[in-house]
């Protein structure tokens, strides 16, 4: 069986460092860190998808990301099957398990060739190569980072998209549209699959501060008749959680520690015992499915 990970940094393993190597100091690793040989094992044998593929004895295929919009996720996605020959029908797709862990809706991806591509560092060898594909990432951290990669054009352009075209109403209905999509893209291929929403990203705060039920409120709930129509469509036996008290990774494993969540997170993402969560129940859920 392969499994097939895909996902922003949460899926990604982002902060996952030997603490002998890179030790947490209550703040967000540099990146680089993560790089180092000690911090690269320590952070492939801590993550979910490392700790779901031993429990399958699966091999893993990781598509996942930093900083990944949802248009990654599918994009990276559909060329991954396409290049694997499972798009068309000629291939069996019986060994195949997907798991898509959806990153905060508002975030986007632009094709820019300004950019710096020697400064890029994050790639996935043969699908998502810097050096070919200059991928700009927008998100609710863009106006707070400068990132050396970014030219001066591509930094106003992040700052102009922000101000005046980032409406709930266009990603919103941006996200349920990458969702459906995906889901019925792999029903149609008979991809056995399952999805989950990682976290809603509350501007201007961090995991501590983001409450996924004032999110549906503001946001959410704001959306266009037709677009919320659209939502129905997901189905709830592939889309983990959709719709419950817990409805995302962040809320399930801070639920597993009475909403603790020093114990389960470090600055910004999952620790080892968040990952150590979140890969028990996504097993226990493709059990209860008989997806395995």
């Amino acid at each position: 069986m392969k499994l097939v990970s895909c996902g922003d940094s949460w899926a990604w393993g982002s902060e996952l460092c030997d603490p002998n190597v890179t030790p947490f100091k209550g703040e967000l690793v540099p990146h680089n860190e993560h790089y180092k040989p000690a911090n690269m094992e320590y952070r492939l044998s801590h993550r979910y998808a490392n700790l779901l593929a031993n429990k399958l004895n699966a091999e893993l295929v990781d598509l996942s990301l930093c900083a990944f919009s949802n248009e990654s996720i599918v994009r990276t996605l559909i060329r991954w099957l396409a290049m694997n020959n499972y798009l068309d029908g000629s291939k069996d797709t019986s060994d195949l398990l997907i798991v898509i862990g959806w990153t905060s809706p508002e975030r986007r991806e632009h094709l820019y060739s300004g950019i710096n591509k020697q400064n890029l560092g994050n790639e996935i060898p043969g699908i998502c190569d810097a050096n070919l594909e200059p991928w700009t990432f927008v998100g609710p951290w863009a106006l707070d980072v400068d990132y050396p990669e970014y030219d001066e054009r591509t930094k106003d352009f992040m700052k102009l998209y922000i101000e005046l075209f980032w409406d709930v109403k266009e990603y919103i209905m941006r996200y349920y549209s990458s969702v459906v999509m995906m889901q019925n893209l792999l029903s149609n291929l008979k991809i056995k699959h399952v999805m989950y929403q990682s976290f809603y990203h509350n501007p201007m705060s961090g995991p501590r501060q983001w409450n996924t039920q004032l999110y549906k409120k503001k946001i959410l709930d704001m959306v266009y008749r037709h677009d919320a129509a659209i939502w129905n469509c997901v189905n709830k036996e592939t889309f983990l959680l959709k719709d419950s008290e817990t409805p995302t990774f962040k809320d399930y494993i801070v639920s597993k520690v009475n909403n603790d969540i020093e114990k389960v997170f470090y600055a910004w993402h999952p620790n080892e015992l968040g990952h150590k969560y979140w890969a028990e129940f996504l097993y226990n859920q493709l059990v209860e499915k008989k997806l395995i």
